[in-house]
């Protein structure tokens, strides 16, 4: 209807909140064990952030879609209304 609405909400994607504000370092062992282990996690949020983005794209087009027949089914309506008179 008319007063449907999608509510979009995505995370942030920004370095700062991939890493904890961490810098990453790969000058010892231990150092660049972390660095992976950092990476890993952020690489699982940004896959996680895809996910949400291709879920709330489908969304959108199936809402598109469903517009797009409400307004040839209300076209139709009109011309067999216009034909009838």
């Amino acid at each position: 209807t008319s007063s449907d609405s999608l509510k979009v909400s995505l995370g942030s994607a920004s370095t700062v909140n991939l890493f904890n504000g961490q810098a990453l370092s790969v000058a010892t062992a231990e150092a660049a064990a972390v660095a992976v282990s950092s990476l890993d996690s952020a690489i699982n949020q940004i896959t996680s952030l895809r996910a949400d983005v291709g879920a709330l794209q489908s969304r959108f087009n199936f809402a598109s879609a469903n517009l797009e027949s409400s307004i040839q089914n209300q076209d139709a309506a009109r011309g067999v209304l216009l034909d009838t008179d």
